[in-house]
């Protein structure tokens, strides 16, 4: 009987974490095929882009494309941009790609700060990395972008959507 309580009190304590960790799951929609290119190109068509937490102090973005993503294609990863200073305009400080972490300086050289975990299957892309890779700002902006050539896709559309990286102060 004990045994039984035990089982039940950590798949209640599983439940309650998952809970608490789609509570922060912040998602923006991108309209479907927004220009001709990405008609063309649906999958660097992004249509749902996500930033959340994984367990400890990871934070998780995943981003869903229009079509089944072509993984051995490096160039059609998307970005994760960051941006931890400045209003929602501003240009990011930290870029996410692959399995790399990088910090942008003022002269555009990338310098990597920290290494993600790095999946893509079916229609997802997903990234998870330390925020320590990012400083470890309380908040921080970020967007999701594809680029291969001329075909571009931003989600959100012109700003960053501010996710809350500090566990303390959700």
């Amino acid at each position: 009987m004990r045994r039984l309580h035990v089982i039940a009190s950590i798949f209640a304590a599983g439940l309650a974490l998952s809970a608490a960790a789609l509570a922060d799951n912040q998602s923006v929609s991108d309209p479907l095929g927004d220009t001709p290119q990405l008609k063309q190109k649906p999958y660097l068509d992004i249509v749902r882009a996500t930033a959340g937490h994984a367990l400890g102090d990871r934070l998780k973005h995943k981003v869903t494309m229009a079509a089944t993503l072509k993984t051995e294609q490096k160039n059609s990863r998307p970005f994760i941009l960051i941006n931890t200073r400045g209003d929602e305009r501003s240009d990011f400080e930290y870029i996410v790609l692959g399995r790399r972490v990088f910090k942008v300086n003022k002269k555009d050289e990338f310098i990597k700060s920290g290494a993600a975990q790095f999946l893509g299957r079916k229609r997802t892309w997903v990234y998870r990395f330390r925020a320590r890779a990012i400083g470890n700002p309380r908040e921080y902006g970020w967007a999701a972008l594809t680029s291969k050539g001329k075909t571009t896709d931003l989600a959100p559309n012109r700003r960053y959507e501010v996710h809350l990286a500090d566990s303390q102060s959700r």
